[in-house]
């Protein structure tokens, strides 16, 4: 009987040692995949600044033009 108890008793603290050894594994492959998300999201960032950026460029020089347009054709000449 205490050959059981014994072997049970092994056999509990190497599923704890898996369990430790499985949780640690796990939490280096999570951080890789925070770091791996964290670098896509600044790249996708930027790219949409530079996307923002350009358009408000554009909208600018539409309003320029526009206000170009407005003055030498709609105001009053005396």
């Amino acid at each position: 009987m205490s050959v059981q108890v014994r072997a049970c008793d092994e056999l509990l603290k190497l599923t704890n040692d898996l369990k430790e050894f499985l949780i640690l594994h796990d939490f280096n492959f999570l951080t890789h995949a925070i770091k791996s998300a964290e670098e896509e999201c600044d790249k996708k960032m930027k790219a949409q600044i530079q996307k923002h950026n350009a358009l408000r460029l554009d909208v600018t020089n539409l309003l320029t033009d526009m206000d170009k347009e407005i003055m030498e054709h709609f105001t009053f000449r005396h």
